[in-house]
């Protein structure tokens, strides 16, 4: 699955990793927001997120499809959506869900997490055994992809920007980013950082790119908090871009 074009997009939205994540839950009761990608400066998706963020529980879902030149190269869809608690530590995730078609192909994959980490996984069709495959009950220590995404994009305070690790499991990959410190810009922040893959990939892939720089830039607010508008990697095949949709 996923052409070149359709992977290089879905690296960011599903991979994007929190600039903001650390203690504490989110300052924000909600959020949603939309972005779109480009690939070589030529728009190739969207992706829409959405959450709700309780006083001890959240749920968020998010959208992403292909459109333009990698709509046509590739007709790519996938919905996600996580659920899990809220507290001092922040957002734990009970269980996350994809669900993702690439022209007539489509894979439905679950992932139940608890005692801090994945402990099972269910995928239809089934994720075929490689040598290479990691056992998601040894991930201790990782959250869902999308529970990362909304540590990033939900709006946050400048002390919890950037400059730290997290690491995430989708069911079939473990992968980490890492951020230095945020660096003031205008009127916000900007994040030089990176995505990692730890486990779970074909090995001529941990040998040909085992890193993707990200470089981020977050907006201040007028209530203070600052948000992701900009992300930007440079990979094998081209440079990717996902950039906050103004509001109408």
């Amino acid at each position: 699955m996923r052409s070149k074009i359709a992977a290089g997009a879905l690296v960011l939205s599903v991979l994007l990793a929190p600039a903001s994540f650390g203690a504490g839950a989110p300052v924000v009761p909600g959020m949603t927001a939309t972005y779109d990608f480009f690939f070589g400066g030529l728009r190739a998706g969207e992706m829409t997120v959405s959450a709700d963020f309780g006083a001890e529980a959240y749920r968020a879902g998010a959208e992403f499809r292909t459109t333009g030149i990698a709509g046509l190269l590739s007709d790519t869809e996938m919905t996600v959506s996580t659920e899990g608690r809220v507290g001092a530590a922040g957002l734990t995730p009970v269980r996350f869900t994809s669900n993702e078609r690439e022209n007539r192909d489509v894979r439905v994959v679950e992932v139940d997490f608890s005692g801090g980490g994945p402990s099972s996984v269910s995928a239809e069709p089934a994720f075929k055994t490689k040598p290479w495959s990691i056992d998601a009950r040894d991930q201790q220590g990782a959250i869902d992809p999308l529970s990362a995404i909304l540590h990033a994009l939900a709006p946050a305070t400048a002390e919890k920007a950037c400059n730290r690790r997290v690491e995430a499991f989708d069911g079939e990959h473990r992968f980490a980013f890492e951020f230095g410190p945020p660096q003031r810009s205008g009127d916000g922040l900007t994040c030089e950082g990176a995505y990692i893959r730890v486990a779970g990939f074909k090995p001529s892939k941990m040998a040909d790119m085992p890193m993707l720089p990200l470089h981020l830039r977050l907006k201040e607010r007028p209530d203070g908090l600052y948000q992701l508008v900009y992300l930007r990697s440079e990979l094998k095949y081209g440079v990717v871009v996902m950039q906050l949709r103004d509001r109408d």
